[in-house]
């Protein structure tokens, strides 16, 4: 099923590792439904200018993810901090979040059409 996913692009900055990776919900979803076998799959979202969209675009491209509605902006990628306690899960410490260009995210003409080519659209509330 060709599926669009709208909205999140994060770097996830793991404090206690000293180490960045990519993720947000929507990118999340784009990537596993790629690899559970959905036939085409894009992301519709925004990316800053910074070395963090490079990662995240370059991560896109491995997993067969288009990124043609994956738009860089002046500015940071979105960024969660994550903490890591010894013998526990995640905690996202308070003021973690850092949504840097996804906070002027909005749905242009010209995403509508693209996410109308899409059997299954799926989109992160806040944001659309």
């Amino acid at each position: 099923m060709d599926t669009v996913c709208v909205g999140e692009i994060t770097i996830d900055r793991y404090l206690e590792l000293g180490r960045d990776l990519v993720g947000g919900i929507s990118l999340n979803f784009a990537v596993n439904a790629r690899r559970c076998g959905a036939g085409r799959v894009g992301l519709v979202s925004c990316v800053g200018d910074d070395p963090g969209a490079a990662l995240a675009l370059a991560k896109l491209a491995r997993e067969g993810v288009e990124a043609t509605r994956v738009a860089t902006r002046p500015g940071a990628t979105a960024r969660q901090d994550i903490s890591l306690p010894p013998g526990g899960d995640r905690v996202f410490p308070p003021g973690g979040y850092h949504s840097g260009v996804l906070a002027d995210f909005a749905l242009a003409d010209a995403d509508l059409t693209y996410i109308r080519g899409f059997e299954l659209a799926t989109g992160y509330s806040e944001l659309v």
